[in-house]
């Protein structure tokens, strides 16, 4: 593989709509900061970039609502997207994103173990990951609907930002 392929911030924007059905309020900043998690600082290990983007998500939680299904999703998606898609049943998905390991060396050798290597991709270079990200949707409609059940969504309180300093309010 030459490049990597990578999710933008309208992507997640677009993914956290389609898994909670409505708009969500959310921090700019550190939407930004996920999708940030997904490059390599010098280094070409799409494996490591996916366990830092899930570690960024578990950190940074930018929705109100929605994170940690964003989160799986957007794992899934970028490791599918640079070929490598992740092999795990529908069931036990949840339950592995809810105890993800918490240093990028242990998930990355974990997520190691479970994607498997191959160009599955029909088209030249082109992502549509609307497609991968619905895709990915359809196929973990249980773990999806169990993580959005158990997240209590942020107070509006913590969503806030002066609009000088960016601050948090307290």
């Amino acid at each position: 593989m030459a490049e990597l392929r990578y999710l933008t911030v309208p992507d997640l924007l677009w993914l956290n709509l389609e898994l909670t059905g409505n708009p969500q309020t959310y921090r700019f900043d550190k939407l930004e900061e996920v999708c940030a998690y997904q490059y390599g600082r010098g280094t070409f290990d799409p494996i490591h970039q996916a366990a830092r983007l899930a570690l960024g998500w578990k950190r940074q939680r930018p929705f109100q609502t929605g994170n940690d299904a964003c989160g799986f999703v957007s794992v899934h998606a970028f490791l599918m997207a640079n070929d490598l898609p992740v092999e795990m049943d529908d069931v036990s998905g949840a339950a592995w994103w809810s105890s993800l390991p918490t240093d990028s060396v242990t998930l990355a050798s974990e997520l190691r173990a479970m994607s498997r290597q191959g160009h599955i991709h029909d088209y030249h270079n082109v992502v549509d990951y609307r497609e991968i990200l619905g895709g990915i949707i359809r196929q973990y409609a249980e773990s999806l609907a169990a993580l959005n059940a158990a997240e209590q969504p942020a107070a509006m309180r913590d969503m806030a930002r002066t609009r000088l300093t960016g601050e948090l309010i307290r």
